[in-house]
């Protein structure tokens, strides 16, 4: 049969659309993953205060600069599998990346510098902090466009909603480990088991979302704009 765009359906079965809003998940979990694991860390490497306040402005002033640089890039861009997918991918692969390193940041310092091993250790988890906040960026806006982008006109009041839910589960799943303490029927601490939860599902949400949302190709390129200067005037 003839392919016939998601958004130009009568409409998509609900778990099309659930696969599709799953990738919204990913950031409303790491957000509360970095939240809810700084500050034993920061306690833990010895990180100044300074330090963690420089981290914490990092990550709202990469938010401002990368959501509307996204959003314009992703705009115009005439990718042939569309336009959103490959960021929620790239930010998806990122975020695992990362979780990877906070996960392992003593180690790795141990491994660097047995005699010394803060300093390698401190930085790792700096790293790793700055790629979460810049990955979940990078995932946030375009996941969520990708949703309206590919929805019929007449479920996207459904669309929208089910984003507002995975929002929503994310925070309360996150603390629901944290305060139900399931990490103590495995052989994981608390802080590894909480980053090999959320790392499978980011990854996990990432998989289906890119798979469930099949995007057309951009045909005609809009104009090119500034999105601070947009911002400015409104």
């Amino acid at each position: 049969d003839e392919w016939v765009p998601l958004n130009k359906r009568k409409s998509l079965s609900l778990i099309r659309i659930l696969g599709i809003a799953s990738g919204n998940l990913v950031p409303g979990l790491l957000w509360n993953v970095i939240f809810t694991l700084l500050e034993p860390f920061v306690k833990e490497l010895g990180i100044s205060s300074t330090v963690k306040t420089i981290l914490l402005l990092y990550g709202s002033f990469i938010g401002f600069i990368l959501g509307p640089v996204l959003g314009v890039a992703s705009d115009r861009l005439m990718f042939k599998y569309g336009r959103r997918r490959i960021f929620v991918i790239i930010g998806g692969i990122v975020v695992v990346i990362a979780l990877l390193l906070m996960m392992y940041c003593v180690e790795i310092g141990k491994k660097l510098s047995p005699r010394n091993p803060y300093p390698y250790q401190q930085a790792t988890f700096i790293i790793a902090i700055c790629l979460a906040f810049t990955a979940g960026n990078v995932i946030q806006s375009p996941a969520r466009v990708l949703c309206s982008d590919v929805t019929p006109i007449s479920q996207q009041n459904l669309m929208s909603n089910i984003c507002q839910v995975y929002s929503g589960v994310a925070s309360i799943f996150s603390n629901l480990l944290g305060g139900l303490e399931v990490y103590k029927y495995t052989s994981l601490e608390q802080k590894q088991f909480l980053l090999v939860v959320s790392l499978s599902i980011a990854f996990a949400a990432m998989l289906i979302s890119t798979i469930s949302a099949r995007e057309e190709p951009l045909r005609n390129k809009p104009p090119k704009v500034n999105p601070f200067k947009q911002i400015w005037e409104a």
